[in-house]
């Protein structure tokens, strides 16, 4: 999260001016109001942060992935014309035949499949594109439910107990539900371990 989280600031200001409001005290004075605040704080620049972290990471592994499969075309593109060239006996391969190539080609062909093989299993095991889903959808989550409080849309009151007390479950909630993903994804991992390490799913 970054200071130009106009929505997060704007909720924060308004929740700590409804706590004095609401339990006519600070919320420095009250242990439980603090820990709450802190947790959400903390929950949404988690989600904020490995949102965008994963993101990237996503990105940047099929990239690697693409640029292997794009390298892998030119070299095997460059093979196939010596040996169209050895065909006809061409001088400027001293007279390599086509069988060279052809064992060539092969070699490439297992060089470029575990190096793929690597990147893909690297991806799939990392998951950076279900964790960054996850991370996605609880920051989406905070927001709306931010939102929803700042514009009293199912919290009427947005400074009496009740809706304060709304707010709270609705954001344990999404809390309990990003981490029940978390331990299901860690499954999953253990899974792929134990049984294999197949090229997709």
């Amino acid at each position: 999260m970054t200071n130009s989280d106009e929505l997060f600031l704007k909720w924060q200001t308004c929740w700590i001016e409804n706590t004095r409001t609401c339990l006519g005290c600070a919320l420095e004075e009250r242990i439980d109001e603090v820990a709450f605040l802190d947790e959400f704080t903390r929950a949404y620049q988690t989600a904020d942060t490995k949102m965008r972290e994963n993101n990237t990471k996503n990105f940047k592994g099929k990239g690697k992935f693409l640029a292997i499969l794009i390298v892998w075309g030119i070299f095997q593109a460059v093979l196939f014309l010596g040996a169209v060239c050895a065909v006809f006996h061409a001088p400027i391969l001293n007279g390599a035949a086509v069988s060279d190539f052809a064992v060539l080609s092969t070699l490439l062909i297992l060089v470029f499949f575990a190096a793929l093989f690597t990147v893909n299993k690297h991806l799939d095991f990392r998951k950076y594109q279900e964790t960054w889903a996850r991370h996605t959808c609880a920051w989406q989550q905070y927001r709306h439910l931010m939102l929803c409080y700042l514009n009293g849309i199912y919290f009427s009151e947005p400074a009496s107990p009740e809706a304060r007390r709304a707010f709270k479950i609705s954001a344990i909630y999404i809390m309990d539900e990003n981490v029940k993903k978390f331990a299901e994804n860690m499954e999953k991992k253990e899974k792929d371990l134990l049984y294999g390490f197949p090229l997709g799913k």
